[in-house]
């Protein structure tokens, strides 16, 4: 029996990198920064009695899809949230952090979900707040420009003038190199009768290592 250790299988993993979006509230529209990333919120106070208030919050994504948000803002004038809908509301002091729901968890390109929420004020300021971000990223206002653009051009320095390069060599192109003509066979072994007895040889693939050896019982 002829002991071979056996070829190991190739293992192919792939990364994904999910592209988060940002928001912001305010009667104001904010956009969030990042790359491929990108929404609109609208913050409105849609009624207000003593002591407490109504408030509607609609998230338009304007980046890649996302499958999971959370939004987060800091009241400037210690507005308390009483009461959420279509998402899980906590509130720490000033700083109040929203969950999807679940079921509008996942917002499309230029998709839009609501949310809104009743609270409480001091009766003398319900001031709108400023600054909002959504799955971590801070809303600045605009939908950033693609920065390849920028790092293109100074990645890119001539440090090589064309005056250095005479060579009129161009023409010659490196040769090509000529593939091995290959045929699409599996594995297979053969045994062919000699003087001595049997030979058994095992096929082998154009993609095998030359220290590829196998198991032959």
């Amino acid at each position: 029996m002829l002991r071979i250790p056996r070829r190991p299988r190739a293992v192919l993993v792939l990364s994904t990198a999910a592209a988060l979006t940002a928001t912001s509230l305010t009667a104001t529209t904010l956009v969030a920064s990042a790359a491929a990333a990108g929404c609109r919120v609208e913050y409105a106070v849609a009624s207000q009695w003593a002591g407490g208030f109504g408030a509607n919050i609609t998230i338009t994504n304007l980046g890649d899809p996302i499958s999971g948000w959370t939004l987060r803002w800091t009241f400037p004038a210690g507005q308390t949230v009483t009461q959420g809908w279509n998402g899980t509301f906590t509130q720490s002091g000033a700083d109040v952090t929203v969950t999807d729901a679940g079921y509008n968890a996942a917002i499309a390109t230029n998709g839009s979900t609501a949310i809104g929420f009743n609270g409480s004020w001091n009766n003398v300021a319900n001031t709108d707040p400023t600054s909002f971000t959504l799955n971590g990223v801070a809303c600045t206002g605009s939908v950033p420009a693609s920065p390849t653009a920028s790092s293109s051009a100074s990645a890119s320095p001539s440090t090589s003038p064309t005056t250095s390069s005479p060579s009129p060599s161009t023409s010659t192109s490196p040769p090509v190199e000529q593939g091995r003509q290959m045929e699409k066979l599996n594995r297979g072994v053969t045994s062919v009768h000699s003087s001595s007895g049997n030979m058994v040889s095992w096929r082998l693939l154009g993609t095998d290592p030359a220290s590829v050896t196998f198991n032959l019982y």
